[in-house]
């Protein structure tokens, strides 16, 4: 599909989210994505490493201290460790929108750029063997 259109882009661009859409020409979306990824992933690593500092912390603590203490140690740990989690999901969220998007949303951008188009909505299969997506659904306004 995109070789007809004079595009080549390769698929293994989708590894990293959003480099697919950039070089197909959506900038927003691909910055977006990439955006969204990257910073998820990168806080994502960050709150774990500080988890697990808390959490070392709360290990290492000695005897005798208030109960608060204790408390405070562990659920700034448990905290951060969910907040990680959260990012990670975002991260893989990302990460699965921008696989799909070029594997079933792809032909939605392309066929918005043949030309003008009258305002109809497509659904169909298509086969991954000629380059087309599995599943299209386009709504043209």
């Amino acid at each position: 599909m995109f070789k007809a259109m004079g595009l080549d882009i390769p698929r293994r661009l989708a590894i990293v989210p959003g480099l697919h859409q950039i070089r197909l020409g959506e900038k927003r979306k691909g910055w977006a994505l990439l955006a969204t990824g990257t910073v998820s992933f990168i806080a994502g690593i960050g709150y774990r490493s500080s988890s697990n500092d808390w959490l070392d912390q709360y290990e290492n603590l000695p005897a005798g201290l208030p109960q608060a203490e204790y408390d405070r140690y562990f659920s700034t740990a448990d905290e951060r460790r969910s907040r990680s989690n959260r990012l990670f999901w975002l991260a893989g969220a990302a990460y699965a929108y921008s696989w799909a998007d070029v594997l079933w949303l792809g032909r939605s951008a392309s066929a918005m750029r043949s030309g003008p188009l009258q305002p109809q909505t497509e659904m169909g299969l298509g086969f991954a063997a000629d380059g087309e997506p599995l599943f299209q659904f386009v709504r043209r306004f």
